[in-house]
This record gives structure tokens, sequence and C-alpha cells, in this order.
């Protein structure tokens, strides 16, 4: 083991189920796994919190800690701010042709200036923090659920200290997500009518849906532009 290597290990017990509340990272069921079996030899499952979902628990809770600080000076986070302290989201608009994972240069600055960055990591910078799978001291059954979102405004906490102006750009953006789903599904749809068309040989009926095609596609590329309309490039100095 590096010696320099710090480590940081928490031993959690539940006695109830109710810290086991599932906000984020959809899931068609609550997980379950196997933990023992039966007198009959058959397994015997509990819910859990996978290490992922756990994880990101203890990151919204930092990341709300952040927001306040900066509430009692009278500030307000940005909506970029947010995405990228909780859910480690970048929304500016520009990327980098090259991977992140081989920009090595810019991964050790961003770490060296952005501490909370540098544990929690980003969609494209790994993470520092590791822990377990969080289980209930004994076996318990969940009930399902469906349709689980992860935004912002899955925290009510998160979502007050945003302040009224960041509130309205978040559901603008929802919304312009929401429109730019729809097309594309569209495209799909399009894309497998094609496809029949296509085999069938129906010139007309081809050339009909690529033009189509394009035109989706043009709406959503065009939707994606106004969903990144004055996103300025911030990057956070948290140390």
């Amino acid at each position: 083991m590096n010696e320099k290597a710090k480590f940081i290990i928490a031993d959690v017990s539940l006695h109830t189920v109710q810290p086991l509340a599932y906000t984020h990272h959809g899931v068609k069921d609550l997980p379950k796994l196997v933990r023992g079996l039966d007198a009959e030899g058959r397994p015997l499952r509990t819910i859990y919190l996978p290490a992922g979902q756990f994880r990101g628990r203890i990151r919204h809770e930092a990341a709300l800690s952040l927001m306040r600080k900066k509430g009692e000076k009278g500030e307000r986070v940005k909506l970029e701010e947010a995405y990228m302290l909780a859910l480690g989201q970048d929304l500016r608009p520009e990327e980098d042709s090259t991977p992140e994972e081989i920009r090595l240069g810019d991964q050790l600055k961003r770490r060296a200036a952005n501490p909370f960055l540098d544990l929690f990591g980003t969609w494209k910078l790994s993470s520092r923090l590791y822990v377990s799978h969080l289980l209930p001291e004994q076996n318990l059954q969940p009930d399902s659920v469906r349709f689980i979102r992860r935004d912002l405004d899955t925290n009510e906490e998160i979502l007050q200290e945003l302040g009224e102006a960041e509130q309205n750009r978040l559901y603008e953006r929802q919304a312009n997500q929401s429109l730019a789903s729809r097309i594309g599904v569209q495209i799909e749809i399009t894309e497998r009518e094609l496809k029949t068309a296509r085999r069938a040989k129906d010139k007309t009926k081809v050339d009909e849906l690529e033009a189509a095609l394009n035109d989706l596609k043009e709406k959503k590329k065009a939707q994606k532009g106004r969903m990144n309309q004055k996103t300025p490039s911030i990057w956070l100095n948290l140390r």
C-alpha cells in the first residue's frame, strides 16, 4: 500500500428501513441481493443501497453544505455550479474532442484547483471516494417503485439554495430536454421505417423518409443549441 494514501472508512448500521429511501439513479425496481439461506436452503434476499447510490447521497449532502455556505454570504449558486457539485455534470456547450481520460495535465490541474471535484469526480473525472454497499442489519423486503428521476429538483433543499431565477432556468432546461427527447423518439421511429422502406426498395418512400429524418435531426440539433445558450464556462475554486 502506498504510505501516502489516505482512506476514510465508515461502518454504518441501520436500525430501520427509513434511511433506505431512493431518490436518485433511476431503477426499475429497488435492488435486492441474496444474504443467507433459510432452513430449507432457499436464498434469503434483502434490500440494499448500492455503492454508487450511497456515494451519490453523500455527494448531495456535501454539495448542499457548500451551497448553504455561499447562501450565508448572500450569494446564490448558478445552475451550472449546482449541476457540477451535486451531479458532476458539466453544462458547458463546448466539447473537447480529446478524451479527458488522456488529458492528464488538465486533469491534474483541475483536481488541484477543485478539492470537491477531486474527491467526488465528474462524469469525465474519476472519483477518489470509494464506498461499499449499504445493507440493513436484518434482511428487509422493499416495495417496488418506478419512474425515479435524477435531477436537481429531486432534492428540495438543493433546489431552494438555487434561488428563483436559477430555478426558472432549471425548469426551462428540463422543458427543452423533454422536447429533445420527444424528437429523439420520432427519429428512432423514422429510422425503423426507413430500414423497412430500403428493404422493400421503395425509392419514393426512402426519399421521403430520408428528408423527414434529416429534418428531425436538424430540429434536435437546434433544440440542443437552445439548451446550451448563455451557458458560461465555470470552473470552481473550492479550496
